[in-house]
């Protein structure tokens, strides 16, 4: 299962697509503007429920699935990092994001976590450097999985992937 984690006003974690919530809940406005109560209010338009807290979800699935955690805002992996850590879901979540760098600082201060570079839309690599490097033999990035749109996907980058050990994902 897969979830996108934005913070609020005052940086808790909830799970939202979306930076803003117009399009999925009732509310209108950015997400960053409200504090956890406030947005408390707005539920969502599909199945009118609340904006969940990360941790709140983490705790009711622990143990049933694994976790695919997408960081959608700055300055968040390494409260990401803590609650799971906190929560014993450790070894079930694989922290995913666009942010090559931050990714990299993470897995260097947590070396068993897995880690998923989003390249279709990531910055610090891109799709055609990342052929290069392989190429070259020198891909020197510490992500276990790559995730690229499907439509990308081609019989060279899953061999590239095989290759350099790293899993792919689309």
């Amino acid at each position: 299962m897969s979830w996108d984690v934005r913070k609020t006003k005052y940086e808790q974690l909830v799970i939202l697509h979306d930076p803003t919530l117009d399009r999925t809940t009732i509310g209108k406005g950015n997400l960053r503007r409200f504090t956890y109560k406030e947005l408390k209010n707005y539920k969502t338009i599909i199945d009118y429920t609340y904006i969940p807290l990360l941790s709140e979800v983490l705790k009711k699935l622990k143990g049933k699935i694994k976790f695919i955690i997408e960081v959608k805002d700055e300055n968040i992996s390494n409260k990401i990092v803590r609650i799971i850590k906190d929560l014993g879901v450790f070894g079930d979540s694989i922290l995913s994001g666009r942010n090559l760098k931050d990714l990299d600082c993470i897995k260097k201060k947590y070396p068993n976590i897995i880690t998923c570079f989003n390249i279709t839309y990531g910055s610090g690599l891109t799709l055609r450097e990342f052929m290069n490097l392989s190429r070259e033999n020198n891909l020197n990035y510490n992500f276990d999985i790559v995730c690229l749109r499907s439509n990308l996907v081609s019989k060279e980058f899953v061999e590239v992937c095989q290759r350099n050990k790293i899993r792919s994902l689309a």
